[in-house]
């Protein structure tokens, strides 16, 4: 209905506090760009719109294997979750701008490992909000809480392509309101890896109590133990990107203290 507005969704949040207990909206309006002799609209689309009771729940994309875990939800940059159908075929695939996360049921607990490999689908990463080109794209696992999070990743960087061969973890700051990419980001080269042109790169996360183990292509690159706000029950794991399309595939998850350490005992960790 817009003359070149490059917008298919706008999503609005409210963040309530104790004090109020729920939201009315009246109206939205959205405004598009002003442009100089604009194309005349040609054709309406038809529109409606049932205004929901308030307080009805928002709903969120959940499948087989992916979409609300532990109170995480899936984001909208994964759409309705088609291809999670439980196939060996199956498949999730972000298209969407911005911090976008998909959560794996099974991948919850004191003892999991999770495991999936992904691609990049697009030549060039997406523009930010502020309409610049994101240079320092990142996608993989996240573990997350409702007091911390932590961001295992490929560091693809961008620099008319995609070709850095490093992944890296960090952590979120101490009051969880961003990630402490300064005091914590740790960085490992691994040669050789690819992840563009069709290339899967394989990414894994083991959750043993306090102590957590990071795979590529399914040999050890670090071990980190007491992460902010992951030692108890309440942490999920799940898949994580920044500003760009990427498709993930054969991803699965196991649970269970014997079932965890019988599968990272056949990778090689041995403590």
């Amino acid at each position: 209905e817009f003359d070149e507005l490059p917008v298919n969704e706008i999503e609005i949040a409210f963040a309530l506090n104790s004090s109020v207990t729920h939201v009315n909206i009246n109206e939205i309006m959205v405004l598009a760009k002003e442009v100089e002799n604009p194309e005349p609209v040609t054709a309406f689309e038809s529109y409606s719109y049932t205004e929901p009771q308030i307080g009805e729940v928002m709903s969120y994309a959940d499948s087989v294997n992916v979409g609300t875990v532990g109170g995480f939800n899936t984001t909208w940059g994964f759409g309705d979750l088609a291809n999670d159908d439980g196939s060996d075929e199956a498949y999730i695939e972000n298209t969407a701008p911005g911090d976008q996360e998909a959560y794996f049921k099974g991948a919850e607990g004191r003892y999991f490992y999770l495991e999936a490999e992904m691609t990049i689908t697009e030549d060039k990463p997406y523009l930010m909000r502020n309409d610049t080109q994101e240079m320092y794209p990142k996608f993989g696992l996240t573990l997350s809480s409702p007091t911390g999070s932590t961001f295992f990743y490929i560091d693809s960087a961008y620099n008319g392509g995609f070709s850095n061969q490093a992944v890296g973890y960090t952590q979120r700051t101490a009051d969880n309101s961003d990630y402490d990419w300064t005091n914590t980001e740790q960085l490992i080269r691994v040669p050789g890896l690819t992840y563009t042109g069709g290339n899967y790169a394989k990414l894994a996360v083991a959750k043993v109590d306090s102590t957590y183990y990071f795979f590529v292509n399914d040999a050890l690159v670090a071990t980190a133990r007491n992460l902010r706000g992951l030692n108890g029950e309440n942490v999920v794991g799940g898949f994580r990107v920044f500003n760009m399309g990427v498709r993930v595939q054969k991803y699965s998850a196991i649970s269970g203290q014997e079932a965890v350490q019988s599968k990272i005992a056949a990778l090689g960790v041995t403590d």
